[in-house]
């Protein structure tokens, strides 16, 4: 039962993929984009129209890349020390930076979600190399601090 909803899935999501040429990042469920630059291990950056736009990652809340009071509090939430929290921030951005700064990813829109975050980045998923990138990133991130979790969904 479990591989008949795994293709049911990946048909959905290969079907969304075809369709996504050529759309306007804003408003369309999704479209592809090349990302420019890794702001941190949660936020990203892009053009379209010759006009640059922030992406917020649904689904992951990576430690912050700054000593703040921001920071302070996930390693508190995480149960880790600052210095282990900013360390692990760096790791963060470094593992998303080789897997899609440069590279063309498709954005999926969360109905879930708002379209835009109070800082104003899209929120959107990110699809790369046949994943979604905030699995991966969940993944690297328990194997890097050995617990199930050190951000929140």
């Amino acid at each position: 039962m479990n591989k008949f909803i795994f293709l049911i899935v990946l048909s959905i999501t290969l079907i969304e993929v075809a369709q996504a040429q050529t759309k306007n990042p804003v408003y369309d469920d999704s479209c592809w984009v090349t990302i420019t630059r890794v702001i941190d291990g949660d936020t990203y950056e892009f053009y379209y129209d010759s006009q640059r736009y922030k992406i917020r990652l649904v689904g992951i809340d990576c430690f912050e890349i700054h000593r703040n009071n921001r920071l302070q509090k996930q390693a508190d939430e995480a149960g880790v020390d600052i210095d282990k929290a900013y360390d692990l921030g760096w790791q963060a951005l470094r593992f998303v930076r080789d897997k899609i700064e440069n590279k063309k990813v498709l954005l999926f829109k969360d109905y879930t979600q708002n379209n835009f975050d109070v800082y104003g980045r899209l929120l959107r998923k990110v699809w790369v190399d046949g994943y979604y990138l905030a699995d991966s990133l969940e993944t690297f991130c328990a194997k890097v601090i050995n617990r199930k979790r050190y951000f929140r969904k």
